[in-house]
């Protein structure tokens, strides 16, 4: 079979399970409904929580959670799930000490099942903000990466030079692969002799013997030995697959019993394996996927296999979401000395899949066995290392061998790969193991894509080579990109790339680091560092100096390349780097702190993740100091309608936001302005529908003034670029998720007076401000969004997503639904209609405000209305300012034309003017205008549907310009 056709024939990453999340963080995301993931802080924050509420905050967190039909959070993990050190050989020195503080870490983190039908990807992002709790997100569901085949030999055994590599070292029995997948035939010929057995267990006597929470667990666990839609999911200790003979074919390829003269070899050769069931349940034909591909609890896995002393654990799964609890499970793991490998997925995307993208995974993707990476293989800048993947024979059910293909075959190459390290170097790291495989690893050169493969294919002869033992394993730990004030970079400001580097090989002699750019418009004064030696263990910062200069396409992400090399030792690799936060910038001159971006948003430009900004955050000022509150904003964003085209940055019915809008500049501030005491601007671009766009200044002001302390201007310039055409029906509005305290309990009213939509907690032991977002212009709409309603009008809900219709119907509301009581609110503040001539420009103003009451926020809006640093439109007919600087006149549009067209007058100085239609026969058909005008832009529609097909004439003729153009009517 065709390579490419192959690679097109694997399985998908995910697929969205039962129904679509409303708001998923990546499209190939899923994960169990009704369940949430959420880990607590540590006691003593919850103790100055508890102290400072007055009320127990996980009390708090269980009530909310109550409200969307939870019950109890159960720990995730035990003490005596965590207490396995002594099962860990002394591989390596440990801290158990800095253990024993990570295992408690893990012991904070609790599952937890809710009734009501609300995405759990939305739930858990407003969970992850209330006090007390340090992060929540959904249960992700993985997804195994490989697809059956025929029967055909195995390429890696000397496609990646193992047989030569066995002849440094075989390893030995006493280092275990952990293999955490859809269970394994381990009674089938060539694995019963290798399966890892629990020694300190004695079998099927009903008692946890080893005190490690899991009871007569003699050869592994099953974490889901349940069907997919029971409703508790049960678990045991028989770890044999049910239906799926992915973990049976990964085991086969690193553990196989090797020089037996029967079936295969494994590439760890005399390394044993532990058996870890995470998935892999009979499919549910009642569903629209196959749960039989699907792991769903690789992190309780993952923790098993380190803590009962699995040497090398092996995910040959993934997904395309960032889970905390599964990177925290990871580290957790590596500090245990245990080696993670992982899948980089099969779509043939450029981004690598979790958990292969977290820093301590050697992230694997597929190569052929002519140098060339399988089209189906995920690469990355997180990619590590290549290994062959396609038609590899091994293992599966009933004591048969078969052939498959994916990543998922190219993990477990080099997960005994790595096993064989571990035997022969028993007291190196995890991390120092991992960086020696990617080492010794050999680059595949003349790929357009050569950022993106890692450093290259694995080979076993040169990793196990004592010769090489000696390389350095340069990481990249952390990047930040400051200006010279240590405060975010921004464009056109010198500034510097301040790296973290960990050394986990042998010491440098004389390292050199050089960085580029993948991208145009970066500039570097000294590109090229000498670094020189750096110890075994050693963290170092490294300044590079960077410019972003105005030539930086922000399409774009600024991204680069950061080479090591230590010409003495014969080492060489590369990090690559991004700067993900160029578009947002924070406003803090006064006692508001909040982020605007250059892309629509407001406050987070993900808020999902709620990263990319600040949010709003009220602060108060004693002795020249601010000290912060709570972030308030959930979400933020402008939403903007024009000739029935809905455009906006904030949530949808599927992805994380609409971004509708296209970055021209970062957000530039300014101190001590003209016309406020911080000031900043921003520009960006609708995309062109119809032929109809706009482009959009954005100016923010902020005042130290007392009587201004409290709220931030914010002015929307909505400028028309065509010639002719006329945007019509225009509404801009900005909406807000607003959290404030314990958002559940939140409402909004309406003060008619002053047409203020305000927000507040409703708490009885309420602390938290009020807050606003106001219109300086006229108001189309003033809108409480109750979060969790089901109604229809504008008495919609948001929790299923937000459609473009009821974003029009936001825009539109007037004041008919203002008030919402003790529920998750949003709110939506708009101002218009208007009609926005060709080359004019409209002038929406915004003010966001808090007050410590409603009294103070009132004021502070009162305020800000009467001394704002702009004007704003009428609503109506906006039309150009501009005054051209002579007089001309411009062929219709369109041309040729059907029933109608427009022409267009360019008048310089106020004059009388005639512009007069004839046919061919010079015979005056039609008068257009015949009146004084004033000077500016003029746009005259002619209705020809009175006139036959032909070509005409429109004359002009004004005191100072005559001229004559041809129009083509064709019906």
């Amino acid at each position: 079979m065709n390579k490419d056709l192959l690679c097109h024939l694997f399985l998908g990453l995910l697929v969205t399970l039962f129904v679509m999340p409303a708001w998923a963080q990546h499209p190939t995301s899923t994960y169990l409904p009704h369940t949430l993931i959420i880990k607590y802080e540590d006691a003593h924050t919850l103790n100055k929580l508890r102290a400072r509420q007055g009320t127990d905050p996980r009390k708090n967190i269980q009530q909310y959670l109550t409200s969307f039909g939870a019950g109890s959070p159960e720990p995730l993990w035990d003490e005596r799930s965590l207490s396995g050190f002594g099962q860990v050989k002394s591989r390596a020195a440990l801290d158990r000490k800095k253990l024993r503080r990570a295992a408690n870490d893990l012991q904070r983190i609790h599952s937890v099942h809710f009734m009501a039908d609300v995405d759990a990807a939305w739930l858990a992002a407003k969970v992850s903000k209330l006090p007390g709790v340090e992060y929540a997100e959904p249960r992700y569901l993985r997804q195994t990466l490989y697809d059956p085949q025929d029967r055909i030999s195995n390429p890696y055994e000397q496609f990646h030079n193992f047989i030569e590599g066995w002849d440094y070292n075989r390893g030995s029995s006493d280092i275990v692969i952990g293999i955490v997948d859809s269970g394994v035939d381990y009674n089938h010929t060539d694995l019963d002799e290798k399966l890892w057995r629990n020694e300190d267990e004695i079998a099927d006597n009903g008692i946890d013997d080893d005190n490690n929470g899991k009871i007569d667990d003699v050869i592994g666990w099953d974490f889901w030995a349940s069907g997919y839609t029971d409703e508790t999911i049960t678990e045991d200790n028989d770890p044999m697959l049910d239906a799926n003979s992915h973990g049976t074919h990964v085991t086969g390829i690193a553990a196989a019993e090797t020089d037996n003269n029967f079936g295969i070899s494994g590439t760890g050769f005399n390394s044993i394996y532990m058996a870890i069931k995470a998935g892999g349940v009979p499919d549910d034909h009642s569903t629209s996927i196959n749960e039989s591909q699907l792991i769903g609890f690789g992190i309780e896995g993952i923790v098993y296999a380190a803590e009962n002393g699995a040497d090398i654990i092996n995910c040959s799964w993934g997904g395309g979401s960032f889970s905390e609890a599964e990177n925290e499970v990871i580290a957790y793991a590596t500090s245990l000395g245990a080696v993670v490998v992982g899948a980089s997925g099969n779509t043939g995307s450029t981004e690598v899949i979790y958990p292969a993208a977290y820093k301590n995974v050697i992230a694997v993707g597929a190569v052929g066995t002519d140098n060339r990476v399988e089209s189906c293989s995920n690469i990355g800048y997180k990619l590590d290392v290549l290994a062959t993947g396609t038609r590899i024979e091994s293992t599966i059910r009933d004591n048969q061998f078969g052939i498959s293909s994916g990543t998922s075959m190219s993990t477990p190459v080099v997960a005994g790969l790595a096993a064989l390290l571990r035997a022969q170097y028993p007291g190196w790291s995890a991390n120092r193991i991992a960086t020696h495989i990617r080492t010794t690893s050999i680059p595949l050169v003349g790929s357009p894509q050569v950022n993106r493969l890692g450093r290259g294919k694995v080979d076993a002869e040169a990793a196990l080579n004592p010769a090489n033992a000696n390389l350095p394993g340069i990481e990249l730990l952390n990047a930040a990109f400051l200006n010279e004030d240590g405060e975010k970079l921004g464009f056109e400001e010198p500034g510097n790339i301040q790296v973290t580097l960990v050394n986990y090989g042998a010491a440098t002699s004389s390292l050199t680091l050089d960085i580029r750019s993948t991208v145009g418009g970066i500039q570097f004064s000294n590109p090229t560092i000498q670094q020189g030696t750096i110890p075994n263990g050693d963290t170092v910062q490294v300044a590079i100096p960077i410019r972003i200069t105005d030539a930086f396409d922000l399409s774009q992400i600024p991204t680069f390349r950061l080479q090591f090399t230590d010409v003495p030792t014969g080492y060489s690799d590369f990090s690559m780097l991004t700067y993900d936060e160029l578009l947002y910038d924070v406003m803090a001159a006064n006692r508001v702190k909040m982020s605007v971006s250059a892309d629509g948003t407001i406050g987070f430009t993900h808020p999902l993740e709620q990263r990319g900004g600040v949010g709003f955050i009220p602060r108060e000022k004693q002795d020249e100091e601010y000290t912060e509150g709570e972030n308030l904003l959930f979400e933020g964003g402008l939403m903007l309608q024009m000739s029935g085209t809905m455009y906006d940055a904030v949530r949808s019915t599927e992805g994380e936001l609409s971004r509708n809008f296209n970055p021209q500049t970062t957000v530039r501030l300014t101190e001590s302005g003209s016309q406020a005491d911080l000031q900043g601007t921003t520009h960006f671009t609708t995309d062109t529908v119809n032929n109809i766009s706009a482009h959009i200044d954005v100016n923010s002001f902020s005042f130290e003034d007392p009587a201004l302390s409290n709220v931030v201007f914010l002015l929307y310039e909505i400028q028309n670029p065509s010639p002719f055409l006329e945007l019509n029906d225009v509404h801009a509005g900005l909406f807000n998720d607003w959290d404030i305290g314990i958002s559940d309990n939140n409402g909004a009213s309406f003060s008619q007076q002053d047409s203020i939509l305000y927000l507040y907690d409703e708490s009885s032991e309420n602390t938290q401000p009020f807050v606003a977002v106001a219109s300086l212009g006229p108001l189309s709409s003033a809108l409480a969004i109750d979060n969790a309603a089901e109604g229809r009008g504008v008495n919609f809900g948001i929790y299923d997503g937000y459609t473009d219709e009821e974003k029009k119907l936001s825009l539109t509301a007037g004041t008919e639904q203002t008030e919402v009581s003790g529920t998750d609110v949003s709110a939506v503040v708009a101002s218009g209609p208007y009609t926005v001539g060709p080359r004019a420009r409209v002038r929406i103003g915004f003010v966001y405000a808090f007050g410590e009451n409603l009294n103070t926020l009132q004021t502070q809006i009162a305020e800000a209305r009467s001394r704002a640093p702009f004007m704003v439109s009428n609503k109506g007919l906006v039309i150009s300012e501009e005054e051209p600087e002579q007089t001309e006149f411009f062929q219709n549009y369109p041309n040729p034309y059907n029933g109608s067209t427009r022409l267009r007058l360019d008048l310089s100085s106020q004059s009388h003017v005639n512009i007069s239609v004839y046919n061919i026969l010079g015979r005056k058909v039609a008068e257009i205008v015949d009146k004084e005008l004033e000077p500016r832009i003029h746009i005259f529609n002619f209705n020809s549907r009175h006139l036959s097909s032909g070509i005409y004439f429109a004359r002009l003729q004004s005191e100072t310009r005559t001229k004559t153009i041809k129009m083509v009517l064709v019906k």
